[in-house]
C-alpha cells in the first residue's frame, strides 16, 4: 500500500454550507459500499480527503479521534513489530471506515433530531409568553327563571332573554319580579341578576380584554375567583365603582328623586372601593359598607355596616389622610361650589361608632395652600386610642359584674 500525504488540518474560511449535512451522509455511505466491494487502495485515499473536506465544511470538525485513525491507518505502511501483510491492512482499513461512517451517521441524525426539539421548545415558549385571555368573547345567560329580558344593542329594543345563549357585551339585562339569571363571563366567572334588577354587561374601552358591569338597579351576587389578575372586572355605579374584585361578594343599588343607596358586602375576597375624594383599599371579607349619595352629589354618607377597614380621604394636599373604620363609623362628605370663581369646595366629617366627631377638615379643590388641616383639637387628658364601645352582658356576666362591684365595695 502506498503513502499517500496528510490532508492538512484547517479551518474553513466560509460559513457552514446549508447541504453540507446531505453530503457528510452521502460521504458515510460510499464509505460503507468501499468496505463492500473492496476496491484499491487509491480510492480510499481519495474518499478520504473528500470525507475530510466535507466534516470541516460541516461542523469544522478539527483532530476528529476517528478521522486521526483513518489517516493513521493509511499512512502508516508498517506497525511497530514489523511489515503488515496488504490484505491485514486493507481489512482494518475497512474495519475503521466502517466505524467512522457510523458514527457521522449518528451524529448527523443527533443533530437534526435536536432541530425538531430545540424548534418545539421554542413554540411552547412562546406560546407560555402570550398570556391567556380570562373570559370569552360573549357572555352567556344561564338558568333563566321568571321575566328575563335582553337588550341586545344590535337589536335596540328588549327581547326574551334565551337560556344558555350568548349575547354581544353592550347589551342590558333586566329582570323581572321573582326572576333570575345567571350572567357567565368564564368556566369561573359569573354574576347572578336577582328580580327587579337592570344590569349593562361590557368592557371597559380601555382594557376590550376586561369586563365591566354597570348597576343601575337591583341586587346582583358575583362569584369570581380568588387569583384574578388586577383590573379583570368591575361592577360601577354612577357615582361608585368597585375594582379588583376577587371571591364572591353581593352588590345592591336604589335611588329615588333625592338619593341613591349603594351596598357593598364582601363575603369571601376583598374588592377596591372608589367613589369622589375616598378610597376603600381593601374591603375583605366579612366587610360591608353602606354608601349614600344625593342626586345632585353634594352630599355623600358612607356607613361602616360590617368588619374593621381602613377609608383613605383626600384632605387637598398630595398625601391623604386615612381612618380606622368600625361598625357604625360614619364619614360625611359635603361638596359645593364656591360664589367666585365656582371652584368646588369639599369639607369632611368622620364620626365615631358612638355618635361623637373625630376628625374635620376642608379644602379647597385643586388649591393645597387653601387647606383647613384638622379643626378638632383633643382635650387635654384625652385619649387617643379606639374608643370603648358599650358592650351589651349577658345576664350572667350582670350578675358576676355585680358580684364582683359588691366585694371591692366591702374591702374598701
Amino acid at each position: 500500500m502506498r503513502k499517500c500525504a496528510a490532508v492538512p488540518v484547517r479551518r474553513p474560511s466560509r460559513p457552514v454550507e446549508p447541504f453540507a449535512d446531505c453530503r457528510l451522509i452521502q460521504h458515510a455511505t460510499i464509505a460503507q459500499r468501499l468496505v463492500t466491494f473492496k476496491p484499491a487502495p487509491q480510492v480510499f485515499e481519495k474518499h478520504l480527503v473528500k470525507l475530510r473536506l466535507t466534516i470541516e465544511v460541516s461542523w469544522s470538525i478539527m483532530n476528529h479521534p476517528f478521522l486521526i485513525e483513518v489517516e493513521g491507518l493509511i499512512l502508516k505502511s508498517r506497525v511497530s513489530e514489523g511489515a503488515v501483510p496488504m490484505m491485514q491492512q486493507t481489512g482494518v482499513f475497512w474495519t475503521s471506515v466502517c466505524a467512522m461512517s457510523m458514527a457521522v451517521a449518528s451524529m448527523v441524525c443527533a443533530q437534526n433530531n435536536e432541530q425538531p426539539a430545540s424548534a418545539s421548545e421554542n413554540k411552547q415558549s412562546v406560546a407560555e409568553q402570550r398570556p391567556a385571555k380570562l373570559f370569552e368573547p360573549l357572555f352567556r345567560l344561564v338558568n333563566c327563571q321568571g321575566a328575563c329580558e335582553i337588550n341586545n344593542p344590535d337589536v335596540k329594543d328588549f327581547q326574551p332573554a334565551l337560556n344558555n345563549k350568548a349575547y354581544p357585551m353592550g347589551s342590558v339585562v333586566r329582570v323581572g319580579a321573582g326572576g333570575s339569571v345567571v350572567v357567565v363571563f368564564s368556566a369561573q366567572e359569573s354574576a347572578q341578576v336577582l328580580e327587579n334588577s337592570e344590569v349593562l354587561v361590557g368592557a371597559p374601552g380601555n382594557n376590550p380584554d376586561a369586563r365591566l358591569v354597570c348597576l343601575r338597579s337591583g341586587k346582583i351576587k358575583t362569584t369570581f375567583r380568588d387569583n384574578l389578575p388586577e383590573g379583570s372586572i368591575c361592577v360601577q355605579t354612577p357615582n361608585t365603582v368597585c375594582k379588583n374584585i376577587a371571591g364572591r361578594g353581593e352588590f345592591s343599588y336604589e335611588a329615588d328623586a333625592n338619593v341613591e343607596t349603594f351596598q357593598v358586602a364582601t363575603i369571601t375576597g376583598s374588592m377596591f372601593v372608589e367613589g369622589q375624594q375616598y378610597q376603600i383599599p381593601a374591603l375583605r371579607a366579612a366587610n360591608t359598607v353602606n354608601i349614600q349619595t344625593a342626586i345632585d352629589r353634594s352630599l355623600s354618607r358612607l356607613t361602616s355596616v360590617s368588619g374593621d377597614f381602613n377609608i383613605v380621604l383626600a384632605n387637598g394636599t398630595d398625601t391623604p389622610v386615612t381612618y380606622g373604620m368600625s361598625p357604625k363609623a360614619v364619614v360625611k362628605i359635603w361638596r359645593e361650589n364656591a360664589p367666585v370663581g365656582g371652584r368646588p369646595i369639599i369639607s369632611t366629617l368622620v364620626v365615631s361608632p358612638v355618635g361623637k366627631a373625630c376628625h374635620r377638615f376642608a379644602y379647597a379643590d385643586g388649591r393645597p395652600n387653601l387647606a383647613t388641616g384638622e379643626l378638632i383639637a383633643v382635650q387635654e387628658g384625652e385619649e387617643k386610642t379606639k374608643e370603648e364601645l358599650p358592650v351589651l352582658l349577658s345576664k350572667e356576666a350582670v350578675g358576676e359584674t355585680a358580684k364582683t362591684s359588691a366585694k371591692e365595695a366591702t374591702k374598701q
